[in-house]
């Protein structure tokens, strides 16, 4: 893979890891490439969502436990529904 040179080490590991899972999934439908985290299918009962993050610290979340730390509760308070 390419080292952009304006990229640290913990924001080239998560440049690597999504552009390895977005060629996969173009490729095969499916997230999960090879020496990426485990990334579960989403379904209505488990709301299990990949959260990415830099350093290969990203990790699955529920799709609540994202809502609860991103304040979604207030922001869809005071933003429009489209």
């Amino acid at each position: 893979m390419e080292i952009r040179a304006n990229l640290d080490a913990d924001q080239q590991a998560l440049d690597n890891q999504f552009f390895s899972e977005v060629t996969h999934f173009a490729d095969t439908g499916n997230p999960k490439a090879t020496g990426t985290p485990y990334w579960p299918g989403f379904s209505s009962g488990s709301q299990q969502v990949m959260t990415l993050q830099a350093a290969n610290d990203s990790e699955v979340l529920t799709a609540a436990e994202i809502g609860s730390s991103h304040n979604c509760g207030f922001w869809d308070g005071i933003a429009p529904k489209f």
